[in-house]
């Protein structure tokens, strides 16, 4: 009898509670300031409904320029943690890739969007924006900043179309919150074993997406190819990559992603960081960049230190070398011959790259 007493007053004592927190859910919303509830009602709105990690005790995120700023480390989880489950979240990852906006035909019209890669130090993890939400954010996130994200949503990702690690993927609109963060120096731009070198390239599948630092030792001039299906030219570029293990390989470069070498920085035979470019099959592999595609000229690291230190010590006083694209040596010829079937196939590629 004593113990059935003791259950009721349980019982009662949560239905209690629950009501208390359906009052202050409600009570908050009409308050023009909003006041953080104390840290034992939090847990316990944690615990009953399923909200995941409250904000720390030490302050709610404050105003920022482009919405609600994070207040500390506690305040954001890593990416590795990011799930569908939890509510509330802010990220601070760096924008690893910045894909270009592409435009779409849906069932509810005409539309547009961009993808970015986000990264912090635990893990990766792709995000996109829609339509106003391009507007809004396009020019404001930039490659290689650190910001602060929340008001995102969270699914499952679709492993045909992405291919990061993480199990799950982003999404922004207009009324998201983007601050950026004020360093990101715990966050490296790429680890060496998200790296390939040349030569590993040969056992890569076609399609696969790689990452390499390597020497732009040779390149062609900015040619244009007419898309079949739209009548638009394409630009495009040919550059030729080496490293220390003395093979060559063609990277085509598509669109505005022509623009990240400019010729003056190509005459130089530059050290570059190529991210997430597609391997291609011609006579041999070759490289082809895409919308999320990210280049970078002269990266640090210890991968590119050592790239650069042979190229400085040997590999510019070479004449020439193997190539992976059509078999041949690279000995940095500029007339361009090609078949006609490899014209065909490169249209076919500037209209897949659109």
């Amino acid at each position: 009898m004593r113990l059935l007493r003791i259950l009721l007053l349980l019982i009662l004592l949560a239905l209690s509670l629950e009501m208390n927190l359906f009052a202050m859910h409600h009570f908050d919303k009409q308050q023009a300031s909003r006041k953080q509830r104390p840290q034992f009602v939090r847990v316990f709105s944690c615990l009953l409904y399923g909200v995941g990690t409250p904000y720390p005790a030490t302050g709610q995120p404050q105003q920022g320029q482009h919405g609600l700023r994070p207040m500390g480390a506690e305040s954001f989880i890593p990416l590795k943690d990011l799930t569908a489950y939890v509510a509330k979240w802010t990220i601070r990852a760096r924008v690893d890739v910045k894909g270009d906006i592409r435009k779409y035909n849906g069932a509810r019209g005409p539309g547009q969007l961009f993808n970015v890669e986000l990264k912090d130090k635990d893990g990766e993890i792709r995000a996109t924006f829609f339509n106003a939400a391009v507007d809004k954010w396009y020019n404001i996130l930039q490659e290689g900043k650190v910001y602060y994200f929340r008001g995102g949503s969270v699914k499952p990702k679709n492993p045909r179309f992405n291919h990061t690690r993480h199990d799950y993927e982003l999404t922004f609109d207009e009324k998201s919150s983007i601050v950026e963060a004020e360093s990101g120096a715990d966050i490296p731009s790429i680890s060496r074993a998200d790296l390939v070198d040349i030569r590993g390239i040969e056992e890569k599948e076609v399609n696969s997406t790689v990452s390499l630092i390597a020497i732009v030792h040779d390149y062609r001039p900015i040619q244009s190819i007419t898309i079949k299906s739209t009548g638009q030219q394409k630009p495009k570029r040919d550059v030729f990559l080496v490293d220390e293990g003395g093979r060559s390989l063609v990277l085509t470069l598509w669109g505005e992603k022509t623009e990240t070498l400019p010729e003056e920085q190509l005459c130089q035979k530059p050290l570059v960081l190529l991210k997430s470019v597609k391997v291609g099959d011609w006579n041999g592999r070759k490289l082809d960049s895409q919308g999320n595609t990210r280049v970078e000229l002269f990266p640090d690291g210890n991968r590119a230190a050592e790239v650069q230190d042979w190229w400085n010590q040997e590999g510019s006083r070479r004449g020439s070398f193997a190539s992976l694209s059509g078999g041949g040596l690279a000995v940095g010829r500029k007339e361009i011959l090609k078949s006609l079937e490899q014209v065909a196939q490169e249209a076919a590629q500037a209209e897949a790259a659109v």
